[in-house]
């Protein structure tokens, strides 16, 4: 377990490092607006792709025959490839629906969702299949190479004076990416409809309620940007992208990779009803204790440091650095094994409860704030503040999940 997480820490920290590094480079190559512009396209490409593939790609640590979860791999690549070809279609409808909304005319990048929902589609897929083959040491490079890929055309196609270099360098890497992972798992993907059908049937719950559940998460964990871009216009947008782009180094170097190494062992300790509680307390006590100091840090003086290397036209990127970092300790210590928990327990009406929560908590403290304030800063923090408050609460749903998980199997034994 620990040779996993240090392996995937190792590479998750790298690929995150890349983007820290090139972002000084990137914001005097590229206004807030522009990265206001890339925050959209990056916000509806996250949308759109809870669709894509059914949410299959959850259910892939779940049996206990490495075949099964290959079918169930290759069901989520044929369910994103089919999406991705119906999405086509609808794109006009969609350009006419934002230029009403944001009241811009310059969105021709819409035509390109297609392409990034089908390659993150591949790219997630085949993420979840190299960490149920255990082989962690290419999940790592690939992200290194995804992160380098995208730093570097960001800035050679910024270079020439595209200002939408964000957004092409993105759909690029993707597809560069997607064609290294098919590649690599070519020999795992599979077409039997009959096996199709017997897995999407024995697993149905995560499309019926995961996907509900995860567009409502979705659409509350972009909500600065889909309300924001309306509110107050497109450069604080970009500011509080930049930002929350520089604050989750910490919490994508070691959180996520603990995530992705632990979604194993927790399947196999509550398949096997192995102490998955004890586990499960062992490993978030550690992330709060690993996060404390880099993140109070990160608090007093990162803003100070960020402002330093930055231009005039992005100030104000320290408080929105400030008001954020509570949010990301939090996230960091319980968010990632939390979610881990609920998808392997198969709590998903609950799951989906908890989601529709949180958009409307969020969406309503964000209205209010910016109705009674009219501050971009009080309406972040507003949002910080509610979605901190859910993290918590998905920590002591795991618990409770676990708990009665060990007890049940103390009661059998």
């Amino acid at each position: 377990m620990l040779k996993n997480v240090l392996l995937l820490a190792s590479g998750t920290g790298f690929a995150q490092l890349i983007p820290i590094v090139a972002t000084p480079v990137l914001a005097k190559i590229y206004t807030p607006d522009m990265f206001g512009e890339f925050a959209l396209f990056s916000t509806f490409l996250a949308v759109l792709s809870v669709f894509s593939s059914g949410k299959y790609e959850l259910a892939i640590a779940l049996p206990k025959k490495t075949k099964e979860s290959e079918s169930l791999f290759s069901l989520g690549l044929w369910i994103a490839l089919t999406f991705s070809a119906i999405l086509v279609i609808f794109v006009p409808v969609i350009q006419f629906g934002l230029t009403k909304y944001y009241g811009k005319e310059n969105l021709d990048w819409v035509w390109l969702l297609p392409f990034s929902v089908l390659f993150f589609s591949i790219v997630n897929l085949s993420s979840y299949m190299l960490n149920r083959l255990n082989d962690f040491n290419i999940i790592a490079k690939l992200r290194v190479l995804q992160a380098a890929l995208i730093a570097g055309t960001s800035i050679i196609i910024g270079l020439y004076g595209n200002s939408h270099g964000l957004i092409l360098a993105s759909v690029i890497t993707g597809f560069l990416v997607s064609i290294v992972y098919v590649n690599r798992l070519k020999g795992h993907i599979h077409s039997s409809v009959k096996k199709f059908k017997e897995l999407g049937s024995r697993y149905d719950k995560f499309p019926k309620f995961l996907i509900v559940g995860s567009l409502f998460n979705t659409v509350s964990s972009q909500l600065p940007v889909l309300m924001f871009s309306a509110m107050y216009g497109a450069s604080i947008v970009g500011t509080i992208f930049l930002a929350q782009r520089v604050i989750s180094l910490p919490s994508a170097l070691i959180s996520k990779a603990v995530g992705d190494a632990a979604r194993q062992s927790l399947s196999e300790k509550i398949v096997y009803k192995s102490d998955a509680y004890s586990y499960f307390k062992y490993c978030t006590k550690n992330l709060f204790l690993i996060g404390l100091i880099p993140f109070s840090l990160a608090f007093f003086v990162g803003p100070i440091l960020i402002e330093e290397f930055l231009s005039k036209e992005w100030s104000g990127i320290g408080t929105v650095i400030q008001i954020l970092i509570p949010m990301y300790f939090v996230q960091f210590s319980v968010s990632s094994l939390s979610s881990v928990v609920i998808q392997l327990t198969e709590r998903l009406k609950i799951d989906l409860v908890w989601q529709v929560s949180l958009f409307v908590t969020s969406a309503s403290a964000m209205f209010l704030a910016n109705k009674v304030y009219d501050s971009a800063y009080v309406t972040l923090l507003a949002y910080a503040t509610v979605y901190s408050l859910h993290y918590f609460i998905a920590y002591l749903l795991a618990c409770w999940f676990l708990k009665n998980v060990d007890e049940n199997c103390s009661i059998h034994n």
